[in-house]
């Protein structure tokens, strides 16, 4: 998917360029796809990160 996302990303940079724009459908599966990567605000606040929880010895916990 992600590769997906970087060759749409390159056609509308592209595009954009050229003077010629991307269609509704490219800008519409673009935001979709940036939706799924928690590239936009509201996707955002829905990604969160699980701390694992561990008794093993870390050598960096010296550096908290």
């Amino acid at each position: 998917m992600l590769a997906t996302f970087c060759q749409m990303w390159g056609e509308y940079i592209a595009g954009f360029k050229s003077g010629d724009p991307v269609g509704v459908t490219h800008m519409t599966q673009m935001r979709l796809m940036a939706a799924e990567f928690g590239l936009t605000p509201s996707s955002r606040s829905k990604v969160k990160a699980i701390i694992p929880e561990s008794n093993e010895y870390d050598p960096w916990d010296q550096f908290d």
